[in-house]
């Protein structure tokens, strides 16, 4: 099995990832997206990093692979920033691993430490 790490967006946005090695893939539409996302779970890269915008879009297909042990697709900011999705992501996974929606009081600890 390979360890491959894939990026997929708008060329702007993933294009920096390239530079430390990560396999970008470009993407414009829905159906782009769609097809690359099934070219890397079938090429079983195990990272796939995707633009937060084009993951919020594309969020069914995304929930497709949740099951998946391979890969785990993570949602980055795009050219925009963070735009909430990945907060809203981890927070979902966090409260199925534990049971409890802990993450709103790990929030509130982090801020009142600083």
């Amino acid at each position: 099995m390979t360890n491959r790490i894939a990026a997929v967006g708008k060329k702007d946005a993933i294009l920096p990832y390239k530079a430390i090695g990560v396999d970008i893939f470009p993407v414009e539409n829905r159906e782009e997206f769609k097809d690359i996302i099934k070219k890397l779970v079938a090429e079983k890269y195990a990272i796939i990093l995707v633009t937060e915008d084009l993951a919020e879009e594309n969020n069914d297909i995304i929930i497709k692979y949740n099951g998946y042990m391979i890969p785990s697709i993570i949602p980055v900011p795009g050219t925009r920033g963070a735009i909430g999705y990945g907060s809203k992501r981890l927070r979902e996974a966090v409260k199925k691993a534990v049971g409890a929606d802990i993450y709103e009081e790990w929030e509130v600890t982090i801020y009142e430490e600083r």
